[in-house]
């Protein structure tokens, strides 16, 4: 009953067209701009009344966060189904409800409804977050499954963390995903593994609107990290990598880097609990300060002053200095080299004019 009032109030319907389960319209009053069940009024009072809620609410609900709420997937799917199939929602946010793949297979069955006019319910829906659900492999395929069939609304941030995804889930996510414009896509503390991350980097080349990519804490390997490295290569859109809690030795450490040392946007690494050594820290530093561009301005997971002294890219005494700062010292010196080539080169065409034949 909650959930069926909630999103009929919520709902960017006319006010007039609305009803409880108990029969009573639901109006807007103009004094206190505040929404609640009671009698019907007149006609003039109701017309002043959807004015003002439209006036109130602009074009509607744009938001909707029920994370940690422990809302059943029966009551999600009255919640949804008293917003209509035409609110104007943009982002909806379901984490940490343990739904479970029935409550996946509620919100599918919404999401495949269609509205009056043909239209896909929710037209303006393009951030979903169902994180920490408990979806499965199952669930998450059915969903992914529903958002391919809304071709008409692109999706542009999917967040699937924590839901038990392995290496088969993931490959059912990103043949689904491929033809819609995701700029964030979050499939961290799930557990796919070498062969998950491989699925990911071969997908990778096809979403070229991507910008940020989490795998944390999903068993990842050297190899599978190898293979996104590669694949990260011709991805240039990519300025934000999370790797987090993935163990990662000297070999992947040296793909990282050679990665690293080209990529000409990714600005955000996370690499908190992955295991280092020295050496493997080495290269991964090695990689960001000899990128022509050093575009690198935040890493997490171990201070690269140390590293960058041991390969003797920085003074003893800024070894203390923050990951930012380094950088862009670093930077600032590859910016410094740069300008003096072009003005090298310059002054070579202008003394020798034949130069250039």
């Amino acid at each position: 009953e909650v959930a069926v009032q909630l999103g009929i109030a919520l709902s960017a319907e006319p006010v007039r067209n609305k009803r409880g389960r108990d029969g009573r319209r639901l109006s807007f009053t103009n004094n206190d701009d505040d929404c609640e069940g009671r009698d019907s009024p007149t006609a003039s009072q109701s017309n002043g009344a959807t004015s003002a809620y439209k006036s109130n609410l602009s074009d509607g609900l744009k938001l909707l966060y029920m994370g940690s709420t422990s809302i059943s997937p029966e009551s999600l799917n009255a919640l949804l189904s008293g917003l209509g199939p035409s609110c104007p929602l943009q982002e909806l946010r379901l984490q940490s409800n343990r739904m479970g793949p029935k409550g996946a297979t509620r919100l599918v069955e919404f999401l495949e409804t269609k509205s009056d006019n043909r239209q896909p319910v929710l037209p303006k829906l393009h951030r979903l977050d169902m994180s920490y659900n408990e979806l499965g492999d199952q669930g998450t395929s059915k969903l992914t499954r529903a958002i391919s069939k809304r071709a008409k609304v692109n999706m542009t941030e999917v967040s699937l963390s924590g839901n038990y995804m392995g290496s088969k889930g993931i490959e059912n996510i990103m043949n689904k995903l491929l033809q819609h414009k995701l700029i964030t896509l979050n499939l961290d503390n799930n557990s796919i593994g070498d062969q998950g991350c491989q699925l990911v980097a071969a997908s990778l080349p096809s979403i070229g609107t991507l910008t940020r990519l989490n795998l944390a804490f999903n068993d990842i390997g050297c190899r599978g990290v190898a293979t996104l490295m590669r694949s990260l290569v011709g991805c240039e859109s990519i300025t934000s990598l999370g790797l987090s809690g993935n163990v990662m030795r000297i070999s992947g450490a040296i793909a990282m880097g050679f990665t690293l040392a080209q990529h000409p946007r990714l600005s955000v690494l996370e690499l908190d609990n992955c295991c280092l050594s020295q050496v493997a820290q080495c290269h991964i530093v090695a990689g960001i300060i000899s990128n022509r561009w050093v575009p690198m301005k935040v890493m997490y997971g171990f201070r690269a002053g140390p590293p960058m002294v041991a390969i003797g890219a920085l003074e003893i005494m800024a070894q203390h200095m923050s990951n930012e700062e380094c950088f862009r010292l670093r930077r600032d010196i590859q910016m410094k080299t740069l300008l003096k080539w072009m003005e090298n080169n310059r002054a070579s065409q202008t003394e020798n004019p034949s130069f250039l034949t």
